[in-house]
This record gives C-alpha cells, sequence and structure tokens, in this order.
C-alpha cells in the first residue's frame, strides 16, 4: 500500500481490527482526530506522526524501518512492546508519554523533550549520533547543558561522577550518571557547558 492509500483508508473509516498493513515508502499521517492506526503496521521508510494530538496508541505490531517521529501526540502513553530499535526517533511534547521502555536502539539521534509523564530512560538504551533531552544534549564524547554554569561548578567538576553533578531525572536508572568528567569547557557560540566525559554506554 502507498502513503496516499493509507492515508485516504484513515480518513474515511479507519482499519478493520487484525488488519495488517504495509506501507512501502515514508508514511506522514497528520490527524488530528484519529485516534488509532491499525493492529500491524510495516513501514519501510520513515513514519511522521506529528500533529496527531488524539492519537492514543500505536500499533502494536509496528515495524519501522527508518525514523519514527510522534511530535505533539499529547494522548500517546506509551511505545508497542514489539518495538525494538528504529532509526531516528523523535517525541517532543508528548505529554501523556510514561515510556520508551520497549525502545532498545535508535540507529540515529533521539530527542525526548517536553514529556513531563515519560520514566527514566531504560538502563540498556543505545542511540547513536546524540541524545537530547530537557536542558542538554549527550553526546558520544560530552554532555552540553543549554546557558551557562557557575564557574565554581565547572573547576569542581573534574573528576567527579556525572551523577554528583547532573541529576536529570530521565538519567537516573542509566549508567552513564557513574560516567567520570575529565573536562568541562564553556562553549560561546553553542551558548552550552560541555561537560566531557565516555557517554558511550548511551551514545555509540
Amino acid at each position: 500500500m502507498d502513503a496516499g492509500t493509507f492515508r485516504a483508508v484513515v480518513r474515511a473509516r479507519g482499519f478493520r481490527t487484525g488488519d495488517a498493513i504495509h506501507v512501502t515508502e515514508n508514511l506522514r499521517v497528520c490527524d488530528p482526530a484519529i485516534t488509532r492506526l491499525c493492529d500491524h503496521l510495516k513501514v519501510s521508510g520513515d513514519l511522521n506522526l506529528s500533529g496527531c494530538g488524539s492519537l492514543q496508541s500505536l500499533p502494536d505490531w509496528l515495524s519501522v524501518s527508518g525514523d519514527l517521529i510522534v511530535d505533539d501526540c499529547k494522548k500517546l502513553q506509551r511505545l508497542p512492546e514489539n518495538l525494538r530499535k528504529v532509526n531516528e526517533f523523535r517525541a517532543r511534547n508528548c505529554t501523556a508519554l510514561t515510556s520508551i521502555e520497549p525502545l532498545r536502539l535508535c540507529r540515529g539521534p533521539t530527542t525526548v523533550t517536553g514529556c513531563a509523564m515519560l520514566q527514566p530512560l531504560p538502563s540498556d538504551f543505545r542511540s547513536m549520533c546524540w541524545v537530547s533531552l530537557d536542558g542538554c544534549t549527550i553526546h558520544h564524547h560530552a554532555i552540553c547543558l543549554e546557558g551557562a554554569v557557575p564557574d565554581t561548578v565547572m573547576i569542581a567538576a573534574v573528576g567527579r561522577r556525572v551523577g554528583d553533578l547532573i541529576d536529570h531525572r530521565l538519567l537516573s536508572g542509566h549508567s552513564i550518571k557513574d560516567e567520570f568528567i575529565t573536562e568541562v569547557e564553556f562553549d560561546e557560540e553553542l551558548n552550552e557547558t560541555c561537560f566531557y566525559i565516555d557517554a558511550s554506554s548511551l551514545v555509540i
């Protein structure tokens, strides 16, 4: 099925229970009225559901070959249990999302911001490129905090554990908090303070 046909079915009547759909290209659905898609969905490309504000769940059997983007899906509470890996994963302003627990690997960057109900990242979660959270971005070699950090904190940071200085609720269950800071630098161009660490336990 192509993306246009999929969107037409969603608008017209929705899918029946048990329907298994394979979309052979990128799929973007931006419909604030839909509450569900179908039970089995395979997308051979990106799946972008940004703005589906009434969407309550994703298909139980969801496979995405490319990126999965669920920005502003404000009623989405969880990811399907059978979802294991995607390329980029982006969830911005998903205010009801409580967990990304099934997701174990992103083969691209991960952005999870504005998700106030979200539980800490799974302890074995891994992402490529970077992980962007509220207030910070984690690269393979550093955690970069938005804005300036007091000089006294920067001076005292070297040799300390990440968890001693950065108390980010989404990192509380991840081993990255036990990494030691080797250097601190304020990047004026980015307006960020970078704590240099080995972040390979999270960003590979």
